[in-house]
């Protein structure tokens, strides 16, 4: 049967892979906390190719630096009042996704019952995707992580 290249369900190559990722990123990836699910998920998505996902997981440490989201990982980011008084949606709950895949989770964003001129008059370009980013991004990932450490999967 074929590893799928999730931890716990790699191949020597894939074991190889993810070592070399990490070897060669490990000064980026000492810049915020991480897994080796993490770095799983880069080679993943450029089919087990260490210099694609290397590049690609390089560029979101930039990203991430870019987007000041340590301050998502540590709890200390304000989002301005606009958003945290009008924004709809968040992370719903978890559910069963498709099969044999397990739980994941279900955010809602009801973006056709806000003020979208409104809230970008009250806010700059980068305080919303910063926003977005944060609750479409980095709380979902928390969601996702929590998720697997429920369910072992």
């Amino acid at each position: 049967a074929a590893m799928k290249g999730f931890v716990g369900d790699l191949s020597d190559d894939q074991k190889t892979a993810l070592s070399k990722v990490k070897g060669e990123l490990a000064e980026e990836l000492a810049t915020f906390e991480h897994d080796d699910g993490d770095v799983l998920r880069f080679l993943r998505a450029r089919a087990w190719d260490v210099e694609k996902a290397a590049k690609m997981l390089r560029r979101h440490v930039e990203w991430r630096a870019e987007m000041g989201a340590s301050a998502f990982d540590d709890g200390t980011y304000e989002p301005p009042e606009v958003f945290r008084r009008f924004a709809p949606g968040g992370l719903h709950k978890a559910t069963k996704c498709l099969e044999g895949v397990g739980k994941c989770p279900v955010i809602y964003d009801l973006v056709g019952c806000i003020d979208v001129d409104g809230m970008l008059r009250s806010a700059r370009e980068e305080e919303v995707l910063r926003f977005k980013a944060k609750t479409g991004g980095a709380d979902v990932l928390r969601a996702m992580k929590a998720l697997e450490r429920e369910t072992g999967a």
